[in-house]
C-alpha cells in the first residue's frame, strides 16, 4: 500500500498502467503522482527504469471540459492525451469505443480485400473456404476487446455489423440488396452482439474456475455500484451480464 497511493498498477510485459479512480481530479493526479514517484523508484533499485518520453496520460471524464491535470515524472511532464492504446484496446477518454472500433474497421478492411481476390462466380473458392478466411481474418479481429464494447452507442457497433454483413456477403456470393438476416442464418453466423455475450460468458466462466480471482470480486463489487441514473438508459456490459 505504501508503494501504490491508493492506486491500482497493471503490469503486462514492458507496459504498467497506473490508474486511479477519485471523486476529485486535483486529489487523484496527487495520488497518482506520488504512485508513479515510488514506482519509479523501485524499478531503479530493481535496475530499471520508467520511460516518461513514451508514457501518456488519460483522463476518463464524463465532463465535457475536463480540467487540465499535471503528471510529472523527474521533471519532465508527461503529455495529456484524448486515447492511448494499452493491451491491444485503444481507451478514449469518454470509454465510447470509437476509436477502437475505427481501428478494428481499418484493419478489417483490409483482410476482406483477401476475401475479395479470392471470390469468384466460376472460378472462386468455396463458400465454406471462405467462411473458414472470414473466421481467420476478419472475425478474429472483430472478437478482440468486444466484450468490453457493449455499452457503446448503436452508431458505433453499427460499423462493426457492416463490416460482418459486407464479408459475409463476399463469402456467399449474395447481392447487395440481400437481407442482413438471411445473411447471419445462411452462413450459421449470429449476430455480434450475441457473438459477444458469448464470449464474455465464456471469458467469465473459466475465471471463476480459478479460485480465488480478483477479477470476480470486482465484478460483484461493480454490479453493486451500478444504481445511478446514468444506467438506467444504457446496456450492461456483457462481464455484469455474465
Amino acid at each position: 500500500s505504501a508503494l501504490t497511493n491508493n492506486c491500482e498498477i497493471i503490469q503486462y510485459a514492458d507496459d504498467i498502467c497506473i490508474y486511479r479512480v477519485h471523486e476529485n481530479i486535483n486529489e487523484g493526479s496527487l495520488d497518482i503522482n506520488a504512485c508513479l514517484d515510488s514506482v519509479g523508484n523501485w524499478l531503479l533499485d530493481h535496475g530499471f527504469d520508467v520511460a516518461p518520453i513514451k508514457s501518456q496520460v488519460v483522463l476518463f471524464s464524463r465532463k465535457r471540459s475536463p480540467p487540465n491535470i499535471s503528471i510529472v515524472y523527474q521533471g519532465y511532464s508527461i503529455p495529456l492525451v484524448t486515447e492511448a492504446k494499452f493491451l491491444g484496446l485503444i481507451l478514449d477518454a469518454k470509454l465510447t469505443g470509437s476509436a477502437h472500433v475505427d481501428n478494428t474497421v481499418k484493419k478489417c478492411e483490409k483482410n476482406i480485400n483477401v476475401l475479395r481476390a479470392l471470390s469468384g462466380t466460376w472460378w472462386g473458392a468455396h463458400p465454406y473456404s471462405q467462411k473458414l478466411l472470414y473466421n481467420a481474418l476478419v472475425r478474429s479481429i472483430i472478437d478482440f476487446g468486444s466484450i468490453f464494447l457493449q455499452t457503446s452507442t448503436k452508431s458505433i457497433l453499427s460499423r462493426l455489423d457492416s463490416v460482418q454483413f459486407k464479408a459475409l456477403r463476399i463469402v456467399l456470393g449474395a447481392m447487395k440488396s440481400s437481407p442482413t438476416r438471411a445473411l447471419q442464418v445462411e452462413s450459421a453466423e449470429p449476430p455480434l452482439s450475441l457473438r459477444r455475450q458469448y464470449l464474455s460468458d465464456r471469458y467469465t466462466l473459466r475465471l471463476a474456475q480459478i479460485h480465488p480471482n480478483a477479477i470476480i470480486s470486482k465484478l460483484s463489487a461493480l454490479q453493486n455500484c451500478m444504481t445511478s441514473n446514468f444506467w438506467n438508459s444504457r446496456e450492461q456490459p456483457c462481464l455484469i451480464k455474465s
